[in-house]
């Protein structure tokens, strides 16, 4: 049974609850009424006890009166007009009275309770006997427990019986009296101390006083049954059911909450999964920009190391131009000496067929002019091989220009793939803003918003504050222990783990909704992502245009190149064909002068070839002049080559300059596109991380739900029970299915009532003189000695 110890301020209900239950199934014609006055000493243990029996007729009857127990000595108190007679545990009484008092001594029966008193005096313990007079702190203990647990007769009265303990002490020796489960009050010029022990109650009673001269204490404790009579008049348990009513209230909107916060955490699941899908797409498109930009960092490099080899090749043209200039001078200048030389061997010729006489004059002279022909020879065949060696790293070189072009319209293909990748940018950047518009129309079409979750999470936090001040006034129920405590402690438990998720709650939805929020202010239409993707998409265009206006310009180079690889090719053909022709000749004269010498001696011969002379001096005088109007335009040629050359080379520095430029801006394109990608990447990481927190505060959400769903199943009728629960307790106490047992012995089947009175007294030195001084006992009627019994 539930221990609960009542002090006096119950006074009032005690005295009217502690009634005495007369169990009448079938009327006897007497009842009766047993008092059991028991002694103890200081330590309290039993030291004697008797049994006072009260029989009343309930109507006029002859019949003897019946009554069993195991007395040591039985006899009559209030009359001479009745016997009484007795043999072993059975009594019967013959009377005409309405009223019979009897009184037994007992020696083998045992109290329901066993008391143990124990005294402490400044914290040491003592024997009150012992310490009278003395000064200090007084404490008092008192233990009370069953005395045989299986004894069901003793336990009966264990059960169903409080008991009353009480002592006083004098007022003007003693002070602070303190009891910490009493009732303290002042009677006269006594200070009193009493407690009421409901049934099956074990706790220790205990009080502390100081005293300045200390006195042993008298004590008394009473036991009658105990019969709680609480109508629901006696007080308004509405005080206790109004706030359960208002807690059962505030727990059905929490559930009510609850299920809408997980409806709305689905929606956000839903939307931030869509908005790191577009998150993902994006990441792609920047991943994709970036290795193109990668790609043109590559072909700008390329281009860049082109350019400077083409510029090397234009400044190795432009100075083999020169020296092809500088040749050609030469050639030009040997050709007309050679012509004007080769105007007296002409002559000569001519003259040869009029006569042999000259021909030893002729021939001198023809040997003149050999030798000194000869003697121009080398100069010839160096210059014509120059101009050859010249003609020829000129067609290399004009050739390597061609080569160059394939190169460059790479760098117009990796712009066309930047140009895409930047576009695919753009586009991913308004997915994400049309993603995340869509993410917020479907929470509107729903009924949620953030701002609504907010409030919504708010509102909950609210009612469960509001939960927890209604709970503090469920205290004290506990504390008169009409709801076990642990009901209690559960439900504050579930409210504070509650909290705390409604707090993170609140957390989490403020920081989705700014990360959202920060997200669409950078990719809607006029926001800093956006523009700054289409700025550079509209930037970019123009970059690619120039890029293709070049490659362009660059490609119509070849065209105009060609024409003069085919003439240089022509003219380095038909020049090394000149070379030959060169060559040959210059042997020719080389083996005409050799041969002179031998001139002299075949005059008979030279008739004939000197016709033959004559004819192929004709024919080289006429090549000659074609040399010398050859060196002329190919002087003319090569000076403009000389300066086309040179304005190609000044043009392949600008060009050299604009493609570094060009490396140089692919090169920061390249960091700005990874740092997007990073960014871009990041972004998706972030969203990943908030999908994964709105998954998980879904699932919370859902917890939560099933949490206040199983909190709103719980407390349903929560008023109802707590009334129950009351009434149960109440029920408990009231010891109305309980009937009475005699005391003495269960045949006595007619008992109204059984009541226990146990007492220690003080000696008291007045007593002992007035014994010592008046010893003959007063004469008292039997009504003073029976009230002498509880004295």
């Amino acid at each position: 049974m539930k221990k609960v110890l009542i002090s006096l301020s119950t006074t009032g209900i005690i005295a009217s609850s502690l009634t005495f239950p007369v169990m009448a199934q079938e009327e006897p014609s007497y009842s009766k009424e047993e008092l059991v006055y028991s002694t103890i000493d200081l330590s309290g243990s039993l030291e004697s006890m008797y049994v006072t029996n009260l029989f009343e007729r309930t109507e006029s009857s002859t019949e003897n009166l019946t009554d069993y127990g195991q007395y040591e000595a039985l006899h009559l108190l209030n009359t001479t007009h009745s016997e009484l007679s007795s043999q072993n545990d059975q009594a019967s009484i013959k009377t005409d009275e309405a009223r019979v008092f009897t009184q037994g001594k007992v020696t083998d029966k045992r109290l329901p309770w066993t008391f143990q008193f124990t005294y402490l005096m400044d914290g040491k313990e003592v024997d009150p006997q012992t310490i009278t007079g003395s000064e200090g702190t007084f404490t008092v203990k008192v233990a009370i427990n069953p005395t045989d647990t299986t004894d069901e007769q003793l336990m009966d009265f264990v059960d169903h019986y409080a008991l009353q303990v009480s002592t006083s002490m004098d007022l003007d020796t003693h002070f602070d009296l303190n009891s910490p489960n009493g009732m303290t009050s002042t009677a006269g010029n006594k200070r009193q101390v009493q407690w009421t022990v409901l049934p099956g109650q074990e706790e220790d009673l205990s009080f502390t006083v100081r005293t300045t001269d200390f006195e042993e204490l008298d004590w008394s404790i009473n036991g009658a049954p105990l019969s709680l009579t609480i109508g629901d008049d006696l007080f308004d348990l509405s005080e206790f059911t109004d706030p359960l009513k208002e807690l059962e209230t505030g727990i059905q909107t929490l559930d009510e909450g609850s299920q809408t916060l997980y409806n709305g955490s689905l929606d956000l699941t839903k939307g931030m999964q869509d908005l790191l899908d577009g998150s993902n797409q994006l990441t792609d498109g920047t991943s994709q920009l970036d290795k193109n930009s990668q790609k043109l960092v590559d072909g700008t490099d390329q281009a860049f190391t082109k350019s400077k080899t083409l510029e090397e090749g234009l400044s190795s043209l432009t100075q083999g131009s020169r020296q092809l200039a500088q040749a050609t001078g030469q050639l030009e200048a040997g050709g007309q000496q050679l012509a004007e030389r080769s105007e007296g061997f002409f002559t000569g010729l001519t003259d040869l067929n009029k006569g042999i006489s000259s021909l030893s004059e002729g021939l001198e002279e023809i040997e003149t002019g050999l030798s000194q022909l000869d003697s121009k020879s080398d100069s010839l065949t160096s210059g014509s091989t120059t101009v050859l060696e010249a003609l020829e790293t000129m067609q290399r070189k004009v050739n390597e220009v061609e080569l160059s072009m394939d190169n460059v319209s790479q760098l117009k293909e990796a712009s066309r793939s930047i140009q895409t990748g930047l576009t695919t940018l753009r586009d991913g950047v308004a997915g994400m803003d049309s993603s995340i518009s869509q993410y917020k129309g479907k929470l509107a079409d729903g009924g949620v918003n953030p701002s609504e979750l907010a409030g919504l999470n708010q509102n909950a936090a609210d009612n469960l504050a509001g939960l927890k001040q209604q709970l503090k006034t469920l205290q004290p129920l506990v504390e008169d222990g009409l709801i076990e405590e642990n009901v209690l402690v559960q439900l504050q438990t579930a409210i504070e783990q509650t909290e705390k998720l409604s707090s993170a709650n609140a957390q989490y939805i403020s920081g989705s909704d700014q990360l959202i929020n920060g997200i669409h202010s950078q990719v809607k239409e006029d926001g800093a992502l956006r523009s700054g993707s289409t700025q550079l998409v509209s930037s970019y265009k123009e970059f690619d245009q120039a890029i293709t206006n070049l490659v362009d310009g660059l490609s119509s180079l070849p065209e105009e190149i060609a024409p003069l690889q085919n003439a240089i090719s022509q003219l380095t053909n038909q020049y090394r064909t000149l070379d030959q022709g060169v060559k040959d000749y210059t042997a020719g004269v080389h083996k005409l002068s050799d041969g002179i010498n031998k001139a002299t001696t075949a005059a008979e011969q030279l008739d004939d070839g000197s016709n033959t002379l004559v004819s192929g001096g004709k024919a080289l005088q006429s090549g000659i002049q074609d040399l010398s109007n050859g060196t002329s335009q190919l002087t003319e040629g090569a000076s403009t080559l000389n300066q086309g050359l040179y304005s190609a080379h000044e043009g392949s520095l600008a060009f050299t300059d604009g493609i570094d430029q060009l490396h140089s801006g692919t090169v920061q394109l390249q960091e700005g596109t990874h740092a997007l990608f990073a960014g871009a990447d990041d972004l998706s990481s972030g969203v990943g991380t908030a999908t994964t927190g709105a998954s998980d505060l879904s699932e919370g959400a859902s917890e939560l739900a099933d949490g206040t769903t199983e909190l709103r199943d719980e407390t349903s009728g929560l008023p109802d029970k707590t009334k129950e629960k009351i009434d149960e307790a109440i029920e408990e106490f009231s010891n109305s299915d309980y009937e009475i047992q005699s005391y003495m012995d269960e045949r006595n089947d007619q008992i109204e009532n059984v009541q226990f009175v146990i007492q220690y007294r003080a000696p008291k030195e007045d007593d002992q003189k007035e014994q010592s001084i008046n010893p003959v006992e007063e004469h008292k009627s039997l009504w003073q000695r029976f009230l002498d019994l509880f004295r």
